[in-house]
């Protein structure tokens, strides 16, 4: 199973994971990214939660707690677009979301 960017805009994340982690057989798995944002700046990141109705950032550790403490194995936490570059990009796009998302139009 495969999620990009959605448990963090779900208000209750845990039982969405807890009924994910039912579904998936023995040998399944489950890939997802959350948004995090971690070290970003605060006034951007409060755009971004505003823009995309973001219930919950997750950090690395708080993540991997709540995935072990529902059942899932084998967790793994890895960081993506942890890097200036992604920094630079973010901020762009949150003082102009209507240039990246056609849902704003």
């Amino acid at each position: 199973m495969f999620s990009f960017s959605v448990i963090e805009h779900i208000p209750n994340d845990q039982e969405v994971l807890e009924e994910i982690h039912q579904l998936l057989r023995d040998d399944g798995g489950l890939i997802i990214s959350v948004d995090s944002f971690h070290g970003f700046d605060p006034a951007m990141r409060a755009v971004h939660e505003a823009a995309f109705d973001v219930q919950k950032y997750f950090e690395k550790d708080e993540l991997r707690e709540l995935l072990e403490r529902i059942g899932f194995r084998d967790v793994r936490v890895d960081p993506i677009f942890k890097s200036e570059f992604s920094e630079r990009w973010f901020i762009r796009v949150m003082k102009n979301p209507k240039e990246y998302f056609g849902l704003f139009n």
